[in-house]
Parts: structure tokens; sequence; C-alpha cells
């Protein structure tokens, strides 16, 4: 099923494809009270990006790409934009770090099963 681009939208007002081997993509959300929550298992193996409009900025920072995406956003419809250079994207899976604030170590539940 088609959805225009909106704030109201499953994935928000923008996704970010980048090649990988697992077919995830990062993607906003209308869900933003879900950055609150402990337990943050609530997308089907992408990733939220918290401000996602934010991080579209920094990596589109051309006036010709801020004025396709404004027009387009404002339309309602779907854009592709192409980078001329790549982005180096890190996914970093922690179930325990160190807190340096609070000295001490911290462990997580491994809600996939990986560690």
């Amino acid at each position: 099923m088609f959805q225009n681009a909106s704030p109201a939208n499953a994935l928000g007002q923008v996704k970010f494809m980048f090649h990988n081997s697992h077919l995830v993509y990062l993607h906003d959300t209308p869900s933003k009270y879900l950055f609150n929550k402990d337990f943050r298992r609530f997308s089907s193996g992408c990733i939220r990006v918290n401000h996602a409009m934010e991080l579209a900025k920094l990596i589109l920072d051309t006036d010709q790409n801020k004025a396709i995406i404004k027009s387009k956003l404002a339309k309602g419809y779907p854009v592709k934009v192409y980078l001329n250079e790549p982005v180096s994207i890190i996914i970093k899976y922690e179930t325990v770090r160190y807190n340096e604030q609070l000295d001490l170590m911290q462990f997580f539940y491994d809600c996939y099963g990986l560690k």
C-alpha cells in the first residue's frame, strides 16, 4: 500500500535507504513518544531515527536538494534524492556499556538474541 509523504505516514516524512544485505533502512516516525521507552523494539527490523528531518538536512546540505525536498514534501509526493558522495553509516548494537557519569557497567536485554 502506498502512503503519501507526511508526518502521519508510518515511516514519517523521510526514509534513508542504504546498501546492506539485510534490507534494513533508517526512517522517521510519527510515533515520537516511542523514543522515551526503555524497551524500544517497535520496528520490524528497520531503525527509527529520532531527529530524521535534521539528519536529512545534514546529509542533503545543498540548496538544490533543500528546494526539491521542501516542494515535494509540501505536496505529499515521495522524492528520491541520490547522493553524489557516499555517507558512512555505523550501526552499533550494545547490550552492555560503561556509564562514565554513574561509574558503573550497564547491562541491557538482548531482544534479538545476538550477544
